[in-house]
This record gives C-alpha cells, structure tokens and sequence, in this order.
C-alpha cells in the first residue's frame, strides 16, 4: 500500500511545485484535454496570485506526486464570499504516473479536514464544466453543485461542502433549486395523472415520426441499450423494447414506474439530478418533454448527468416544447392543484448549451400549433439528435 504524505510547501519546493504542474499540463494534453499553458503554471506568473505556504504537496512513497493550492478569499470566481468565511482549492494537479494511486482522493480529504481546522463554514471548488469525470469525483467527495456560469471562454461549474450540521451558507447560490414545491410538486402532479396517461396509448404523429426517426437512426448504428428519461406510462420505453432493445427507464413520479413495470419495463423512481446513481451505461438515451421541467440554472448538471450514462459515441435524443426563453409554473386544474414547473428555450440557447456537451446531428425547430396540454400558448417543438463527443 503507498504511503501518502502531504506537507505545505516552502520557499526551496518552487522548483518540485513547477514539476508537478508542468507534468499534468503535458499529460491532460496527450488526452486531448487541455487544462492550463504552461507559462500559466510557473512560479514568475502563479507568484502574482498566491503566496508559497498556499500550496501542498502531497508524496507518494516520498516521490513528489500532486499539488494544491488552498486560499480563503476568491473574489473572481468566488466575488460575493467575504475573506475567511470559505477555504477554496486551487491549482489541483496529479502527476501522471501517480493518477491511479489515491492522491486525488487524499488531497481532497485534506481540503476538508483543513476547512474543519479552520473553522470555514463551507469550502468550496470550480472546475471545467465539461468535464464529467471531474465532476462525478468532487461529487463523490460530498460536493453539492450549484450553478454553471460562462466566464470569458470558459464554461465553468460551481460546487459547495457545508461545513456545518445544516446547510445554510451555499443557499443564496443555489437559488432554492431543491425546495420542496419543486420537485414534489411534479411527482405530485404525475402521481395523480399517471392512470389518465396511462390510458392514452395513442400519440400524436409528430411524436411518432420524431421517434420513428431516431429509432431508425439506432438501428443503423447497431446500438444496443437505452434510457428514457422522464418515462411516464412507459409508451416509448415498450416501442424501444419490443424493437430488441435493452431498455431501462426511470421518472420521479412512483405511479408512473408502477406503470412502466406493469408492461415489463425495468424502470426506478429517480430523478434526472442522479442518472450516475445507475452506475449503467447506455448506447443511446431517450427524453421527450421531460427535460423542460428543468430549471435553466441547472440544465448544464443534468447534461452532465446524462454524458456520464452515455457511452462514447452514444445516441441522445432530446424533444421539447420551447421557442422562447421563459420560465414559469402552470397549474392544470382538472387533474391536479400542484403547479408544474416549466422552461422553455429559443433555438440559440439550445445550440450554444447542448453544443457543450455533445455533436448536434440534427436539430429541427416544429410548430406544432396549439393542444400542448400547457397552458400557455406554445406552438414550438425542438427535436434534437446528438452524440457524446468521442475525445
């Protein structure tokens, strides 16, 4: 077992901190993920944003391994936390030859038993949204996500651990995202309609020819396995499995996966923020008007939820009402008094978000006309195909 030891670094260490850097710059780069440039990562320039004794090293078998560096005012990425009411980590960097060892793991460790000693009510990180490993790591770690945000040509992810009993600090960034009428209002109201949908087995037929055509599409791929999301009754989820696929749905709502289960379907209670709790990956994943009841802060999350379901080179399929970047709640009363939350986008903001994360092989704007079954005057259909990107 290696023995892993971290130290603060010191004045005589500049040159092994540089090595560290410079070692994850080149190896991040062979895999075709870029982090920083190297001019970025020596002392002449980190000098102008930190102090020495900021940094770690941290050892393995006494061969410099990793590095980090922790600061308690971040007032770039960070601009509304006073100094000392947060520790935040920098500059965190493996050594290739060392990536597999646990160091990653231990240096977070430390970072939050160094918020503890320091009494930081929270600490907290940033990291490139796009990537999904990352983020699946920090989460691991006890991370709660909060927001995604575009600074410059960086498209970056924020992430909060509360130090404290009850989670109070991060609350004025995560806007409430899970109070309890969100969620519960939907699982609410697809509870109640879950027998009426159930009962309507017949779809309209532009549904039926935008999954017609993606099914066709996966059939010429020789795909094998698929998610729905937001499953409902289970319609689609039939059609895919009795077409030879291995299919797995899941949906927030209990009485919609009795439903699902009822037809033969393996299907779970579960939520589009906890696709990775799965711990599967599919060839293609399936969602129609299921993702508009995502908040737009938090779309980027559940796109990174579903690229860490997805194989590479994997089939995503996302349909949705929109053409106007609103948000709101709709009650419809005759079924149920809980309120449906709602988002809608414009073309633009589709291409730019999903653009993100995958290839956009076909994306087709329909006006469908009235009878969405939203009360709000909504003619638009974005019927979108992509791929996870093969890096």
């Amino acid at each position: 077992m290696n023995k892993i030891t971290i130290r603060q670094a010191a004045e005589n260490d500049i040159p092994i901190l540089e090595s560290i850097l410079l070692d994850t710059v080149n190896w991040v780069s062979e895999i075709g993920e870029p982090l920083w440039n190297k001019e970025d990562v020596l002392w002449e320039k980190l000098s102008m944003n930190y102090q020495i004794n900021d940094f770690y090293i941290t050892y393995v078998d006494d061969v410099p391994s990793g590095c980090m560096a922790l600061i308690d005012y971040d007032p770039f990425f960070w601009p509304d936390v006073k100094k000392g009411e947060s520790l935040f980590i920098h500059k965190l960097a493996v050594i290739k030859a060392a990536r597999k060892s646990g160091v990653s793991g231990a240096m977070i460790d430390f970072f939050i038993e160094q918020g503890v000693k320091r009494g930081a009510k929270t600490i907290r990180l940033d990291t490139d949204a796009l990537r999904p490993k990352t983020r699946a790591f920090y989460e691991r770690h006890g991370f709660v996500f909060i927001e995604t945000k575009i600074m410059g040509k960086f498209h970056v992810a924020f992430y909060v651990h509360d130090m404290e009993p009850t989670p109070t600090d991060y609350r004025h960034y995560a806007k409430d995202r899970d109070k309890p009428s969100f969620k519960d209002n939907i699982k609410k109201y697809y509870d109640t309609e879950a027998e009426l949908r159930n009962s309507k087995s017949v779809k309209v037929d532009w549904k039926v020819q935008a999954r017609k055509k993606f099914y066709e599409l996966i059939k010429r791929e020789n795909k094998k396995s698929l998610l729905e999301l937001g499953a409902g009754a289970g319609y689609d989820s039939q059609f895919f499995m009795n077409n030879d696929l291995n299919v797995v749905a899941v949906d927030l709502s209990s009485e919609m996966v009795k439903k699902c289960r009822e037809k033969s379907i393996e299907a779970y209670e579960l939520d589009f923020y906890n696709l990775s709790s799965l711990d599967k990956k599919f060839d293609c994943v399936y969602a129609i008007n299921t993702l508009l009841h995502v908040p737009k802060k938090d779309l980027c999350h559940v796109l990174n939820e579903i690229n860490l379901v997805l194989e590479t080179g994997g089939l995503f399929y996302m349909g949705l009402y929109g053409g106007q970047d609103t948000e709101s709640e709709f009650i419809k009363s005759e079924v149920s008094d809980a309120p449906r939350f709602f988002a809608f986008h414009s073309d633009a903001y589709l291409k730019t978000t999903l653009g993100n994360y995958f290839e956009i092989l076909d994306f087709e704007t329909l006006d469908i006309g009235s009878g969405t079954g939203v009360n709000i005057a909504v003619n638009i259909f974005h019927s979108i195909t992509m791929r996870k990107i093969i890096k």
